[in-house]
């Protein structure tokens, strides 16, 4: 083998393989990993283990503010390779950077937006929820009648269950969660990360 890392960190990928410019990654129970490796050594293989060539990443990303490194393939596919060690994540991420001649290197600062993407994404997610939630409350109030049929446990049948509950009710509920979710916006915003890139030619 070219080089390996193993982990037995619950959630990480617990196997990644280099070997003539192919790639194996997979995960393991930490009792199960000595002896794949040693499979591996044997057989150049295990089911446990996907492989691709080398060849078909296109770029690989680094984020300080992430658990993992996104290998992103020819096809736009994207791995997560995941670790709950930085130091691993550096070292894994610099030994790709000097595998070939031809990977280009780059760095840059993440965007307010893209930095708060994911609170931002759950932002808007609860306001249409509200607006929802807000309109069945008033035409409740106003006397309307409504039923669910067919599956009780629908999103369609929880907005109900809460619209039932008065629109007091609605506005307190999701004005504290939208509040928070604000929040949470405006402190992803101040704490910026950089974005590192290796872009295989």
């Amino acid at each position: 083998m070219d080089k390996f890392w193993t982990s037995f960190e619950k959630n990480d990928t617990s196997i990644i393989i280099l070997e003539n410019n192919v790639i194996y990654f997979g995960k393991a129970k930490a009792e199960e990993i000595d002896s794949i490796i040693f499979d591996f050594k044997l057989n150049k293989s295990h089911p446990k283990l996907f492989s691709l060539p080398i060849s078909y990443i296109n770029e690989i990303h680094l984020s300080d503010k992430t658990n993992y490194l996104e290998v992103i393939f020819k096809g736009n596919s994207t791995e997560q390779l995941l670790f709950n060690d930085k130091s691993r994540k550096e070292e894994v991420f610099a030994y790709f950077k000097n595998i070939q001649p031809n990977i280009s290197y780059t760095e840059s600062i993440l965007t307010k937006l893209e930095t708060a993407k994911k609170p931002l994404i759950a932002l808007a997610l609860l306001i249409g929820l509200f607006l929802w939630s807000l309109y069945l409350a008033i035409e409740i109030n106003a006397g309307a009648n409504y039923e669910i049929i067919g599956n009780k446990g629908s999103i369609t049948a929880i907005v109900l269950g809460i619209a039932y509950i008065g629109v007091p009710n609605v506005i307190m509920i999701f004005g504290t969660l939208i509040l928070i979710a604000v929040i949470s916006c405006f402190r992803k915003m101040k704490n910026q990360g950089m974005i590192r890139k290796l872009i295989f030619d």
